[in-house]
């Protein structure tokens, strides 16, 4: 299983967000930390079922962080 890295945001009055990146325009949002990881591994999972039915084929190695 490959890991792959994460940015968890939130701004005053909004939800969590979550954004990869690996996977640019791959984003996702929760009311709490547990949905929002929960909802980021459901956009990841069908981002990368979209690419691979593309033909595309996301990265083996993923991203170090800055």
């Amino acid at each position: 299983m490959i890991t792959y890295l994460a940015t968890v945001h939130k701004d005053n009055h909004s939800d969590y967000g979550v954004q990869f990146y690996d996977f640019p325009g791959c984003i996702s949002a929760g009311e709490t930390i547990e949905e929002a990881k929960k909802m980021a591994t459901e956009a990841l999972k069908g981002h990368i079922s979209f690419m691979l039915a593309d033909g595309k084929f996301p990265p083996l190695a993923p991203s170090k962080p800055f």
